[in-house]
């Protein structure tokens, strides 16, 4: 696409942590914006994406798929939390800025296949996924690239959406962030000693 003219707006305001970055084109206007997902997921941030396009198309009607935000209470627990605090520096911990090395790897098929079967042949089961053996992977790399004391613990945590798992399901028009952390627990001597799919299982 040939552009003419682009012009750049940055948006500094910020809405409890929405930055929206607006780009200009001669013929059109790009929009991108992020959430912080101690608000919504990625399925809320999609659907208010499409939202907020139909409401533009149609000239301000209402949307077809309105977000749902009543919120729910699952069953057998307390609607009032009580947090053990005085305070909220007892539980807010403030980011402090730090230098990140970003890294892209690509896995073909085969690549992925062939981790799967080693993960799974060396635990002698046919259970363990492509996602938990190139995790596992990935994981044990790591490990050894940050050249930790063998005798200290790491975890490996991963988030996933809890949205259908819930009895009943939650609508995917759900306006919030339904997800739940699982992750490994291992000292880096044990992870590093034992095979891909002892790390994977």
């Amino acid at each position: 696409m040939r552009v003419a003219k682009m012009k750049t707006m940055l948006v500094k305001r910020q809405i409890r942590n929405f930055p929206i970055n607006v780009t200009e084109l001669v013929d059109g206007i790009f929009i991108g914006c992020s959430f912080n997902h101690m608000v919504t997921d990625g399925t809320s941030l999609w659907h208010f994406m499409a939202a907020w396009s139909e409401i533009f198309r149609s000239g301000g009607q209402s949307v077809s798929r309105p977000p749902v935000f009543k919120r729910w209470v699952l069953d057998g627990y307390d609607p009032i939390i009580n947090l053990p605090y005085n305070h909220q520096d007892q539980f807010i911990e403030r980011f402090e800025n730090q230098t990140f090395k970003e890294r892209f790897f690509s896995f073909s098929t085969t690549a992925i296949s062939k981790l799967k079967a080693t993960a799974n042949s060396e635990c002698n089961t046919q259970n363990i996924s492509s996602l938990q053996a190139v995790i596992a992977l990935l994981w044990r790399c790591i490990t050894r690239a940050r050249c930790l004391p063998h005798d200290c613990e790491i975890i490996c945590s991963l988030m996933f959406s809890t949205r259908a798992r819930l009895n009943p399901p939650l609508s995917d028009d759900y306006f919030g962030n339904p997800v739940h952390i699982v992750g490994g627990k291992a000292t880096v001597g044990d992870l590093l000693a034992h095979g891909l799919g002892w790390a994977a299982f």
